[in-house]
């Protein structure tokens, strides 16, 4: 059962309801309400509503009677502005039914922030696991520079000594026939001069000779045999 409206105090209700309450207090009541030629005064209504008030707990005020009126306490209205229970209940189901829409679209807004936080989640983990396959792509690729470019150090100085190498050996082969050569070139002359004292020597002795006479030489004595 729904509660009672909120701007009210008590609930009145309409002529004839009174009845409607268990045991002589209902039918006591309903005769003190009606008064003389059937009217109501303030005092009659501030009883009724005081029988009611008193009968409450055996009474459902929704069900036992078919007016309900929202109201101040000891406030009276006649019964052509009282407003039905049926109507009562009506605007209440509706307020019901306006509340869980209002809950149910206040669920699907907050599903839906948490499927976009989700979504937002996922998408930022993606970006990272991304970024960090990026990150090692790029460490690998550095890497692999780093010892292409080692490689390539390695190689250029064993080169480098190579050449040194070979340029050691075709120096010391120049040395040597450099050697060589100054060795013959120095003995040439020497080679020359001993020639050349040689023919001086010749050409003074043959001079030497072609001045001094002719001797003869004796001739051998024979020794006979007696």
């Amino acid at each position: 059962m729904p509660p009672p409206p909120k701007d009210s105090g008590v609930l009145l209700y309409a002529e004839g309801a009174l009845d409607q309450l268990p045991g002589a207090a209902g039918a006591a009541a309903a005769a003190e309400a009606r008064g003389p030629h059937g009217s109501r005064s303030a005092a009659a209504a501030a009883a009724a509503a005081a029988a009611a008030a008193a009968a409450a707990p055996l009474l459902k005020p929704f069900t036992a009677s078919p007016f309900v009126l929202k109201a101040r306490p000891g406030f009276f209205l006649p019964a052509a502005k009282l407003t039905p229970a049926s109507s009562y209940m009506q605007d209440y189901r509706e307020q019901q039914q306006q509340q869980l829409l209002l809950l149910q679209q206040q669920q699907q807004q907050w599903m839906k922030q948490q499927q976009q936080q989700q979504q937002q989640v996922m998408m930022m983990q993606q970006q990272l696991m991304q970024k960090q396959r990026q990150q090692q792509l790029l460490l690998q690729q550095h890497k692999q520079k780093q010892q292409q470019q080692q490689q390539a150090a390695a190689a250029a100085a064993a080169a480098a000594m190579d050449e040194a190498a070979a340029a050691a050996a075709t120096a010391g082969d120049d040395d040597a026939a450099a050697t060589d050569a100054e060795t013959k070139t120095a003995a040439t002359p020497a080679a020359a001069a001993q020639t050349e004292a040689a023919a001086a020597a010749a050409a003074a002795a043959a001079f030497f000779l072609s001045t001094q006479r002719p001797t003869r030489r004796p001739r051998p004595q024979v020794m006979h045999k007696p």
